[in-house]
């Protein structure tokens, strides 16, 4: 329940980089008691391969605060393995529907649909 304990068992996953801490860090994540906490526990998950993660950190970037957003936004830069098109279509698809409550998160997610597009050519070349 400390926040201060459980940010730094996080981060020493993250160092330790143990695949099997990965869905714990994100249950921890969705736990409602870590609201308002849980910039670090994404912050670990840069330590991981969130491929599968995608929409997950996607819902974060859209739902989360300014913390929780810039921090997912981050994770999925660190992404540097195939997304499968119909997942990354989804996860577009997703952001375009929403109209941000703030114009501070508009920007974010532009550069959030830039970004998995310029994931998707990586890997598709023309």
């Amino acid at each position: 329940n400390e926040p201060a304990i459980r940010n730094a068992a996080a981060v020493g996953l993250r160092e330790l980089g143990d695949e099997r801490a990965l869905y714990p860090i994100v249950s921890l994540i969705n736990d409602p008691k870590t609201e308002g906490n849980r910039g670090t526990l994404i912050y670990a998950l840069e330590g991981f391969n969130c491929y599968n993660l995608l929409p997950f950190l996607v819902k974060l970037i859209i739902n989360g605060n300014f913390e929780v957003s810039h921090q997912a936004f981050s994770v999925i830069e660190s992404i540097d393995i195939e997304i499968d098109s119909d997942t990354l279509n989804t996860c577009i698809k997703k952001i375009k529907e929403i109209v941000p409550q703030d114009n501070t998160k508009a920007d974010l997610l532009e550069d959030l649909i830039d970004l998995l597009y310029e994931m998707y050519d990586n890997y598709n070349p023309k």
